[in-house]
């Protein structure tokens, strides 16, 4: 029983690390640089790198091996720490924005939209 629910579980991760890799070459292939900032299209490859990493990660504990001595654990602290300087990134824009003069508009929303968007993915 239990190694058909081990089966079943890397039968879905291999799935899923086809539809990640279709997604990648779907993405490099397309014009996703022009139509998104830096800052964004830093933050859809550095999300599918930790996408990547995680499914690496899960592999190896279903495998039996320890994933925190493998090289992933690495890869998996490097990306948390790029996403957390994109967060700070964000975060800086969110308050050079507050500080800027403001338009009659609702600067309310304003500043829930920039928050909204440096942490929805995250």
């Amino acid at each position: 029983m239990l190694d058909s629910t081990l089966s079943t579980i890397e039968s879905k991760v291999d799935e899923c690390r086809d539809l990640l890799e279709q997604l990648v070459e779907s993405v490099i292939g397309s014009d996703i640089h022009d139509e998104l900032t830096g800052l964004e299209y830093s933050k859809v490859f550095a999300t599918i790198a930790f996408t990547f990493c995680s499914l690496r990660y899960v592999q190896e504990k279903l495998n039996g091996h320890n994933p925190a001595n493998h090289p992933v654990s690495r890869d998996l602290v490097r990306v948390k720490e790029y996403m957390q300087e994109i967060n700070d990134i964000m975060l800086r824009a969110l308050i050079v924005n507050r500080e800027a003069p403001e338009d009659k508009s609702d600067g309310s929303a304003q500043d829930r939209s920039l928050y909204n968007t440096a942490f929805c993915i995250w």
